[in-house]
């Protein structure tokens, strides 16, 4: 009697993890490496085989169980909901295909701004020199302090706020004459 050894190997590959270094995509820091780890060796995995919405990728680059590239998000993009997902183009050592892998990632490389600037009394005088302030920005804000606003021809005070919307007091302190025309006031954010 005659006997041969054999193996059989017919679990298919899978993508073990994706792992951004950098998961929080802002203007500050619109790219993050990424490193795709397969559950064992597999070949023919390229840049083709990823799809990354909101973004672009470079620099690619790996073999075996490891693979990086680089995502950089798109500019003015905001973006909650994004999946970075790894077709089925590779295989492992016994030709069997690959599986489908994905993670989630959030953008936000859109800049807040400042949505307005409203006086309640824009009408400012001798008799009633201060009027409340509502800065309101586009998205909720951090960092933003009474240091961040410029008031030539007045002071401010009582500042306060959180999220989008902010108020100040602004008083003019520009001193008038009597017939000589007023100075405008003017309020800018840093």
């Amino acid at each position: 009697m005659n006997s041969a050894a054999y193996s059989i190997e017919t679990r298919a590959p899978t993508v073990a993890s994706i792992v951004f270094a950098d998961d929080s995509l802002n203007v500050a820091g619109p790219s993050s490496l990424v490193t795709i780890t397969f559950s064992e060796a597999v070949t023919g995995f390229t840049v083709g085989d990823i799809s990354a919405p909101n973004g672009a990728l470079s620099t690619f680059d790996g073999t075996g169980t490891t693979y990086t590239v680089t995502f950089t998000a798109t500019a003015t993009t905001e973006a909650a909901s994004n999946s970075f997902q790894v077709g089925t183009g590779y295989v492992d050592a016994a030709g069997n295909s690959g599986s489908v892998g994905s993670s989630a990632y959030s953008i936000d490389t859109k800049a807040p701004s400042v949505a307005s600037i409203v006086f309640a009394d824009d009408s400012l005088n001798i008799a009633g020199p201060s009027s409340l302030v509502t800065v309101t920005f586009s998205e909720a804000v951090t960092g933003f302090t009474v240091g961040d606003i410029s008031a030539p021809n007045g002071a401010l005070s009582t500042f306060d706020g959180a999220g989008t919307t902010y108020t100040v007091t602004f008083t003019a302190t520009c001193q008038y004459r009597s017939g000589q025309q007023q100075l405008p006031s003017w309020l800018w954010l840093r």
